[in-house]
């Protein structure tokens, strides 16, 4: 998708130089498929109304741009960039559109745009774009819009979404190195099953009639054995160190983060959990 509007974006620079207004470059460009035209041209119509000043009128701008971004099989290559191009607008402002469109259903925004903030007024369409950039978790897009709701600012609002949101990536580090440390263990578990199995098979290879594939078996066994030996040794100082770290700040009360599974080893529900030791 990021690559899509780059696209769009180049195109648009360089169609759009100079460009001011809707209806500069009209929906009737011949590099645009008959279903782009289409599109473009409903674009145009909501746009015409009121100068679409309106959030739910853009919202159904929204609607179209969506359509196009997530249908490039059908719209071609910078369909987005096109369309800004013929109706005069940023397409980054386009794409904002399309992400409020992508959050709310149509039965969602009307009724969220009914509800009235503290000042007796509707959420502004700036509100509904830092909004959107939560979309994936519902949970925290209610709250968030409760907030808005309650009379946040969207200044303030957008503070507060880019506060989340970094710490979501932080916590998403910090899920992987978990996750990796998981399966670490699982690994290892089967490793050492499988070399009890082998030493209580010792006494069948010695047994076994030498031929070339046994050779070849026994050979990368060893040098299997050897390189996860060399790997595990290399990483027993950094392990033994972060260790004694996590433990002297749980000893001495500080914040330390630590996964939460179940008495299996399993990660815990939600996945792995990374919470803060009290």
């Amino acid at each position: 998708m990021a690559n899509v509007r780059e696209q769009d974006l180049e195109r648009a620079g360089k169609a759009g130089a100079g460009a001011e207004g809707p209806g500069r470059g009209a929906c009737t460009s011949a590099d645009m498929s008959a279903a782009l035209k289409e599109a473009c041209g409903e674009v145009q119509r909501i746009l015409n109304r009121n100068d679409a000043r309106d959030a739910f009128d853009r919202y159904q701008v929204g609607c179209v741009i969506r359509n196009v971004r997530n249908a490039e099989h059908s719209y071609g290559q910078g369909a987005v960039g096109k369309i800004a191009r013929a109706v005069g607008r940023d397409v980054d402002t386009l794409y904002e559109y399309a992400d409020v469109a992508e959050t709310w259903s149509q039965l969602e925004i009307t009724r969220l745009l009914e509800r009235k903030t503290l000042l007796g007024v509707p959420l502004s369409f700036t509100h509904l774009v830092v909004l959107s950039k939560v979309r994936r978790d519902r949970d925290l897009l209610k709250a968030l819009t409760d907030r808005a709701i309650a009379g946040l600012s969207a200044r303030h609002l957008r503070a507060l979404v880019d506060e989340q949101r970094r710490e979501r990536r932080s916590g998403q580090r910090n899920l992987s190195a978990a996750a990796h440390l998981v399966g670490i263990v699982r690994a290892c578990s089967s490793v050492r099953t499988a070399a009890h199995a082998l030493e209580q098979h010792f006494a069948e290879l010695q047994a076994a009639e030498p031929t070339a594939k046994l050779a070849l078996l026994l050979q990368q066994a060893h040098e299997a054995q050897a390189e996860v030996q060399r790997l595990c040794e290399g990483c027993m100082p950094q392990l033994a160190a972060e260790r004694a770290r996590v433990q002297l700040q749980l000893e001495s009360g500080e914040p330390a983060q630590r996964c939460e599974c179940d008495a299996d080893g399993e990660p815990a529900p939600e996945h792995l959990t990374l919470i803060a030791s009290n």
